[in-house]
């Protein structure tokens, strides 16, 4: 059982990592293109391609 558990964690803590590592990722996309477009006053190209994309899927 324990054998079992420790594989577990061992397979689960790094797909846990990289989810976290790709959301904060992403958190720091969205705020970098926020502060971005406050800066130029225009919607950057990367939002309105992310935003396309959603829709048409």
């Amino acid at each position: 059982m324990n054998i079992f558990l420790f594989s577990l964690l061992t397979v689960n803590i790094p797909f846990l990592l990289m989810i976290a590592g790709c959301q904060l990722l992403f958190a720091g996309i969205i705020v970098f293109c926020k502060t971005n477009q406050k800066s130029r006053g225009q919607e950057p190209a990367a939002i309105h391609l992310f935003s396309d994309n959603k829709i048409t899927r």
